[in-house]
Order: C-alpha cells, then structure tokens, then sequence
C-alpha cells in the first residue's frame, strides 16, 4: 500500500510541475501517465503476490482440518498428507505415492512445503494443538499423546501403543518427555527397598519359631 501512495503523489506531483491539475490527467504528457499506470500496475501485481503466498497451505505443519480445506482432496488423502511428513518438496507428493497425479494438479496452486527448524516439543506437557502441528502427527494420535501421560520416557508412546513405529521413527528427533521437578523420586528403589524389608523381616520371624 504504501508503494500506491506514493505512485499518486509522484502523479500529483508531476501534476503539480506541469501546471495541470490532477482530475485533467489527460493533459499530461502520455510518457508520464505511462509510467504512473506501470507504478500503480506493478503494485497490484505484487500485492496479489504477496496475498496469494500467504494464503498457501504448508503440507510440512498444516493441521488436519487446514489440509482438508483444500479444493481437490479427500479425507483419506488429507491422513495420508500428514502421515508421510516430511516433504522437502511439494511434488512430493506424487512421487512419495500420497495422492495421485491429477489430485496433486487440482491443489499444487493451493501448497507449499516449507523447510525450517524443527522445535522440540514436549510430550508431558505441550498442548493437544502443539503435539498436532508435528509433522507426521494426526490430530487423533496427538489427542492419545495427552490422553495417555504422563511419559518417563518418549520411547513409551510405542510401548504403549499409541504410535506405531514408522511414526515414531518419522517424529522421535522433534520430541523430549521432561520430567516434573514435582514428581515423586525414586519410586522404584522404595518399592525394591519394601519387599527386601519384607523378605528380611519373614525369615527373621520363622527363625525365631
């Protein structure tokens, strides 16, 4: 907007140095008018640029519901999409064998596959929201992730079944499971502790009979 503003005052100005008043444009010589209108054009070319990359939907981070919004693919294609994350290019797609190549030509003007750093998340206490965004994460297994903590360790998101190991392979360097400061210590060595005390105290009671 502001490269608009200041093509109109280039017009007014040049309005202003040649006499002519700016609602007479007519009366300017055409080189000048000329070069206004490319301005004004070459703005609003950009701007729609700038518009239309915004609006891409990134197949590496887009939710679930943000893919399934997509004029083009179906719901089975979407859980595809996300499933086989990452993607280094949008063409991917097809070569990967996610969707089909007449899928991909019906979106491909509507995605993008942005490459950036990958953020650490936290398995115990990252948000239903965060845990989606992960690449290679769904909405639903992001909802078992929070269903199923805490996690002593993240490997546990396989034992437990709630990832399968392709998954995990997929998403492992992009999470951590801390450990609350709060959280009891030593629960296993108390418990080991018990059953020794326990041992030593039934032997020690049949010696005495």
């Amino acid at each position: 907007m502001n490269r608009v503003f200041f093509a109109v005052v280039g017009m007014l100005f040049f309005s202003a140095v040649l006499g002519v008043p700016p609602g007479r444009s007519a009366d300017v010589p055409s080189s000048v008018s000329q070069a206004v209108d490319k301005a004004k054009s070459e703005v609003m070319k950009t701007d729609d640029k700038d518009k239309d990359k915004k609006d891409l939907v990134d197949i590496n981070s887009a939710s679930e519901k943000e893919l399934g919004e997509l004029k083009g693919v179906d719901k089975d294609q979407v859980k595809k999409i996300i499933k086989n994350r990452p993607y280094a290019r949008k063409d991917e797609l097809v070569s990967k064998k996610v969707i089909g190549e007449k899928a991909y030509d019906r979106i491909k003007d509507q995605i993008i596959a942005k490459q950036g750093s990958k953020e650490i998340v936290d398995i115990n206490n990252a948000s239903e929201k965060e845990i989606a965004a992960i690449n290679g994460i769904s909405d639903d297994q992001a909802k078992k992730i929070v269903k199923n903590r805490p996690y002593a360790r993240k490997d546990e998101l396989v034992s437990k079944k709630i990832l399968d190991e392709r998954t995990y392979d997929k998403v492992k360097d992009q999470l951590v499971a801390k450990q609350s400061k709060d959280a009891p210590k030593a629960d296993a060595k108390t418990d080991v502790k018990s059953t020794v005390s326990g041992a030593v105290d039934s032997l020690t009671g049949k010696n005495k009979k």
